[in-house]
């Protein structure tokens, strides 16, 4: 008399006829891999995974980031005018004023769904750093700051995350840690001011950023740098989607440097915690057009023997603007190629030094193409 057999998951494959055939007379998968098969469905389907958990709340706090971006400046729009209107200037590309400080709103959604959904210490410092700057960017937006109360803010608060971070879990241990202390200062600094020299055409933040933010939520999903950083980059994805409703060409509304200067610094926290827990790639590929975009326009006008500091109108996406490229095509190019950046990073998690040299050569093509796109003249 033949025993019962017993199918190998009873709560997905229950089949005990099939698996005593599959036993008697062999299977082309195999008993192991039925319950292989059976072990990753219970993973992803029957009781949730830690990464299918993070992502649902990762979600969530897009979600509500977007929800609270969106639904404040909608409410607060009619008022923004009279506060903090962007007159058209020598480096702007709009023709009428047009009201500031959609930073707030953004930072608003996006930290106020993390304190609320996923709260943590992890991240206080940056958060407290990022309010600070905030507020700096919005008084600059409602009456002008001196470059050198901006150059002080600005270098503090680099300062103080760096100082934050202790010597202990470094970017570089075998250089000397004043050295490094230095240049993750300096690089912050740059950070912060190229994102608000990218803030030039309007939805060109949002495309950018979108990107780079998710990535890193995606890597916090799974567990490649803390859930923390994770949450936040989320949160601004979602955030600036919000914005963006009002942001697309033609804008209502504009970041202001409450907004550029911020998020700047929060990407480039997110950047740095990512190359040092993953690798440089990683870290510099997502956000590598404006990182291009800015540096390369900066380093010409030095060159020229141009007073660098002042507004001007010669980044690669001004141009294109000016020679008559469309904004919703320069911003839909970026856009594309950050998520192909994203996807060039993503593909060098786990590879070796010579697989990431190959990916950083295409990531450069990649946004070569699109300076060389930008260049073109209609």
């Amino acid at each position: 008399m033949m025993s019962v057999i017993r199918p190998c998951c009873a709560t997905c494959c229950n089949r005990p006829q099939q698996v005593a055939i599959e036993r008697a007379y062999g299977s082309p998968y195999g008993t192991n891999a039925r319950r292989a098969s059976c072990r990753v469905f219970k993973w992803f389907v029957m009781s949730p995974s830690p990464v299918a958990q993070s992502y649902e709340l990762l979600m969530a706090l897009a979600l509500v980031g977007l929800a609270i971006a969106a639904i404040s400046i909608y409410v607060s729009l009619p008022f923004l005018g009279r506060l903090a209107p962007a007159l058209p200037n020598a480096r702007s590309s709009h023709k009428t004023p047009v009201p500031q400080l959609g930073g707030v709103f953004v930072l608003a959604g996006a930290l106020g769904a993390v304190s609320v959904f996923a709260p943590s210490g992890a991240m206080s410092i940056t958060i407290a750093c990022a309010l600070a700057l905030c507020i700096v960017g919005a008084i600059d937006d409602v009456q002008r700051l001196s470059i050198s109360v901006r150059f002080i803010c600005y270098m503090a608060a680099a300062g103080l995350f760096v100082f934050s971070e202790g010597d202990v879990n470094r970017l570089a241990p075998q250089v000397p840690y004043a050295l490094e202390f230095a240049a993750v200062c300096l690089a912050l600094f740059w950070f912060m001011n190229l994102t608000n020299f990218m803030d030039g055409i309007d939805g060109i933040v949002v495309a950018q950023f979108v990107p780079v933010f998710s990535f890193a939520a995606l890597l916090g999903a799974f567990g490649l740098i803390g859930l923390a950083e994770g949450a936040v980059g989320a949160a601004l994805a979602g955030a600036l989607l919000g914005f963006f409703i009002f942001n697309k060409p033609r804008a209502r509304l504009f970041l202001g440097d409450a907004g550029s200067v911020p998020l700047g610094f929060l990407s480039a926290v997110l950047c740095y915690r990512i190359a040092r827990d993953v690798n440089v790639l990683a870290a510099l590929a997502p956000p590598l057009y404006f990182i291009a975009d800015a540096s390369l326009t900066l380093c010409k006008r030095i060159l020229q023997r141009e007073r660098f500091w002042l507004p001007h109108r010669k980044h690669f996406y001004q141009q294109a603007f000016d020679a008559g490229q469309s904004n919703w095509s320069i911003i839909a190019r970026v856009a594309l190629s950050a998520l192909a950046l994203c996807a060039l990073a993503f593909a060098g998690l786990g590879e070796d030094s010579n697989t990431l040299l190959w990916l950083g050569a295409l990531a450069i093509l990649t946004v070569g193409s699109l300076l060389l796109s930008l260049a073109r003249r209609t």
